[in-house]
Parts: C-alpha cells; sequence; structure tokens
C-alpha cells in the first residue's frame, strides 16, 4: 500500500506544480475566489483530476471567457474546453452554477482533467464537504480509500453513477474497509460497478 501512497504525493505534486505554471490562482482569483477541493485537497489523489470551486458574486460567463482566453495563450501542445451552464440545475447532482472543464495535455499519456465549478457563496457546498471530511480523516481510512479508488479508477461507472464521494462516505460515515465491503455498500443504495 505504500506505492499508493507515493502515487497520491506524486500526483498531488504534480497537480501543484501544473496550477502553478498555468497561472491558475492568479486567472481565477481575478474573477472570484478559487478553492481547491477534491482528492488534491484531501491527499487522496490516483488520477490526473483537479477539482476547483470558484466563488463569485455574480455567475457571468464572460468572466469565464476571459479565463478560457487566458489560458489559450500559455503556451501547450493541446487544451480542450467544456462549458455547462448549471444555474438553474441542468445537472440535479451538480452545483448550481457555471463549469469550465479543462483537459490539458501535457504528452500522449499525460493528461490533466481541471474541474472548475463558478458558484455564489450560497451554492457552494465542495468547500464545505471537504472541511468536514479532513475533519474524519486519518492515515488508516485514506489508505482505505486510496485502495479502493486506485481498484475502480478504470471502471466505466466511476465518475459517472459511482463517485469518490460514494467511496469517502462508505469509509468514513460506514466504516467500509475493503472492496468488497463496498460493492455489498452500493448494492443496498441501489448502485453497481457491474
Amino acid at each position: 500500500m505504500n506505492n499508493l501512497l507515493e502515487q497520491q504525493d506524486n500526483l498531488q505534486k504534480e497537480a501543484n506544480l501544473l496550477i502553478e505554471k498555468l497561472e491558475l490562482k492568479s486567472i481565477l482569483n481575478n474573477i472570484g475566489i478559487m478553492s481547491v477541493v477534491g482528492s488534491l485537497e484531501l491527499g487522496l489523489m490516483t488520477w490526473r483530476d483537479i477539482d476547483i470551486e470558484v466563488f463569485v458574486e455574480t455567475l457571468d460567463r464572460n468572466s469565464i471567457s476571459e479565463v478560457v482566453k487566458q489560458l489559450l495563450n500559455k503556451t501547450v501542445n493541446r487544451i480542450d474546453f467544456t462549458f455547462i451552464d448549471n444555474k438553474n440545475e441542468y445537472l440535479p447532482a451538480m452545483p448550481l452554477g457555471l463549469y469550465l472543464g479543462i483537459k490539458y495535455k501535457i504528452t500522449k499519456d499525460i493528461v490533466w482533467k481541471i474541474d472548475t465549478w463558478f458558484v455564489s457563496g450560497t451554492h457552494s457546498e465542495g468547500f464545505k464537504q471537504i472541511a468536514e471530511l479532513k475533519s474524519k480523516l486519518t492515515d488508516e481510512f485514506k489508505l482505505i480509500i486510496l485502495n479502493i479508488k486506485n481498484q475502480i479508477a478504470d471502471n466505466p461507472k466511476y465518475k459517472k453513477e459511482v463517485m469518490s464521494v460514494d467511496i469517502y462516505d462508505a469509509v468514513l460515515n460506514h466504516k467500509i474497509e475493503s472492496m468488497e465491503e463496498f460493492n455489498n455498500y452500493l448494492k443496498k443504495r441501489g448502485k453497481s460497478l457491474d
């Protein structure tokens, strides 16, 4: 299991270097207050994925356009963008706000996914969830979570039907310790990785 911790540490360092290289903090803090959330903030990384929330006073598409413009001016081989307007619950399971998905391709095999949600203060959930999860996270729980996340990383239902928060809830609130127990936990909730 030490290799999972080493993998996590390496991904976390790589993620922080990418945030610095793209100058994401300064770009995003120009329009709001940027907070890193998700597995990067929790120290639970198993793949190249960064989750960010930006607290803004007004949900404004023009601000998102400015972010895209600044990122396009960075020297990269390939960067892809996805935009979703979820201010009116187009995606009920997602935050109310504007989403900017960024895929940053460093090499053929190294691609970073950066999920950025622009939310008003009243619709922010990620930051609150992170604080609650951090208060419960121990080294033992961290290893169990990394192990389960690593085992399901390539499952097509992961990140679509089964989310990382399902794993966090199972381990931290229901004392799940193995993949078998996690599968049983999912079935009781009407979900499955099969």
